[in-house]
């Protein structure tokens, strides 16, 4: 039912449409995009989404040793080291390791990214009806320089 697509687009960015015709389109975009992100009907993304957690002995590291990453309640680094969420403050066990991209260090980006795109959705998302098409996301100053 129509209240139940409300419910649900209630808790996501965007919000329910102002427009009641749009109401559908806008809840199979999300549930589009939902799937995609799953990695139904999109060839290679779990494999990945696993490489992002458990590294990749031949891509090139991420981070600096300098770099601090925070998103939300999280924050790691300095590089991959202490890692903070919330209340809770750990060590990497691979925090000295170099050469390479170690685990969950592409992940800290998607989650960085995440929340960049989350925090300023209506920036970013003119049209939600789009968003299972939307593969990246380019920020251009005045000038069209990136």
């Amino acid at each position: 039912s129509d209240d139940v697509i409300k419910f649900f687009l209630r808790q996501l960015p965007g919000g329910v449409p102002t427009d009641e015709d749009q109401l559908r389109p806008v809840g199979n975009a999300w549930l589009n995009y939902l799937a995609m992100c799953a990695g139904i009907g999109a060839p290679g993304t779990l494999p990945e989404i696993l490489r992002g957690y458990f590294g990749d002995k031949n891509a090139p590291e991420r981070f600096r040793e300098d770099d601090v990453v925070e998103a939300g309640f999280v924050t790691i680094g300095p590089g991959v080291g202490p890692t903070k969420i919330g209340p809770l403050s750990y060590q990497q066990w691979f925090a000295d390791e170099k050469g390479y991209q170690r685990p969950v260090e592409l992940a800290t980006v998607r989650l960085k990214n995440m929340v960049e795109v989350l925090t300023k959705w209506d920036d970013y998302v003119s049209n939600p009806l789009a968003i299972a098409l939307r593969g990246a996301t380019y920020l251009f100053d005045e000038d069209g320089k990136e």
